[in-house]
């Protein structure tokens, strides 16, 4: 457990990777500012922190990299197909509901 007026503190948390959150209010080198980055951290619930939300955020983690490996993988143009794929899937079923409106208007 680390003491927040440890002047150490931001440096460990530097060292260990935890990296700010990097806002547009961050514009003065003080003390609180400096802190503000690491709100994120600081305004965890201690009940949060356990092995089990620990083992999830690992398991998000590994999902999550490999989905940014898949993606960099691809070349724009199937990225692009896909996204108009999905496109039309949406615009179909949004189609099916106008249609559907469209009758049930009619038919009263």
């Amino acid at each position: 457990m680390t003491d927040l007026e440890d002047p150490n503190f931001l440096t460990e948390l530097r060292e260990n990777n935890f990296d700010p959150q990097v806002t547009w209010a961050n514009n003065d080198n003080s003390k609180e500012q400096d802190y503000s980055g690491y709100e994120y951290l600081l305004s965890l619930p201690t009940t949060s922190i356990t092995l089990k939300n620990l083992e999830k955020l690992q398991t998000e983690l590994v999902e999550t990299e490999n989905k940014r490996v898949t993606l960099e993988n691809k070349r724009p143009e199937e990225l692009w197909k896909k996204d108009l794929d999905d496109l039309e899937k949406k615009l179909n079923v949004r189609d099916k509901y106008l249609i559907l409106i469209f009758v049930l208007v009619i038919m009263s």
